[in-house]
């Protein structure tokens, strides 16, 4: 496997090494907090990796059954990730959790765009005018800074009344940690940058938009996004990507209406990503 989450730069960068849990087959990242063990909660994708195929039940069922009896007495909370992504290892993953007790605390709602058609050919109406709109005024997509694509995200999200989830130093570590794993695009207007995206490639078939957001000290942000949107579309398109995701609509379950009517006019298909918990550690005896 080439993913991310698989590469030992990221892992070291992310966890420590007491922290990954492994056997013959598979490797498994947590966390730790006082009575709860977490999984899925750093990266935005998480689970038991494994190199094999097909999969090994009885690897992938031993390393969760250890990881609840070296911490026995503790909660696991599991954030699988969405379902599209390595459809195989979700399935197997969620049977040995549910088999071992584990029940769903709940379901949010994940955002891809498949690389493989067209992008205008998907998006509604209005993304239509604003693509229009913004060719005639001259928005220009382009690959940036790391810097300059934080300044706008931090911009965003204070006005929001957000923290980013990464700082930038954060992110600079792991860009430093993990070479090619990061992107950074912009959409400028008569110079300015006015809406940016740090995107992380997962693997040579998917990319994830980590962070997006327009400039609140600019105007008509709809334009800049769908041309950020279709930039990016295109441009790991280019590539050979097939998945370009583009995150979740809801938090714990519960769904931002709003933002999951957008990104489904920007053509995104909905996906299912579920958060098992509530398994005790149990003790061998």
């Amino acid at each position: 496997m080439t993913d991310l989450w698989w590469d030992k730069n990221f892992l070291r960068h992310n966890y420590d090494s007491e922290n990954v849990a492994r056997n013959r087959s598979f490797i498994l990242p947590f966390k730790i907090a006082p009575n709860l063990i977490r999984v899925g909660f750093i990266g935005p994708y998480s689970l038991a990796y494994t190199t094999d195929s097909p999969i090994d039940l009885e690897d992938l069922n031993e390393i969760w059954s250890d990881l609840l009896v070296n911490y026995v007495g503790s909660e696991l909370q599991v954030r699988l990730p969405p379902e599209i992504y390595h459809q195989d290892l979700f399935r197997a993953n969620f049977q040995v959790l549910s088999d071992l007790g584990a029940r769903v605390l709940y379901k949010d709602i994940n955002y891809h765009l498949d690389l493989t058609g067209d992008f205008r050919d998907s998006i509604n109406r209005n993304r239509t005018r604003e693509l229009k709109r913004g060719s005639i005024k001259n928005y220009v997509f382009k690959t940036i800074t790391l810097t300059d694509a934080y300044k706008v995200i931090l911009a965003n999200r204070i006005e929001k009344r957000l923290k980013p989830s990464l700082s930038e130093e954060e992110f600079t570590q792991l860009y430093e940690a993990c070479p090619g794993a990061l992107r950074f695009h912009g959409v400028e207007l008569d110079g300015q940058v006015v809406s940016t995206s740090i995107t992380l490639i997962i693997n040579p078939c998917h990319a994830y938009v980590f962070m997006w957001g327009h400039d609140p000290d600019k105007p008509a942000s709809g334009e800049s996004i769908s041309t950020l949107c279709e930039g990016l579309f295109n441009s790991f398109k280019g590539e050979g990507f097939r998945i370009l995701c583009l995150g979740t609509a809801s938090v714990q379950g519960v769904v931002d209406e709003g933002l999951s009517r957008y990104k489904s006019s920007l053509g995104a298909i909905e996906s299912v990503r579920v958060t098992l918990g509530t398994i005790q550690g149990t003790s061998t005896e």
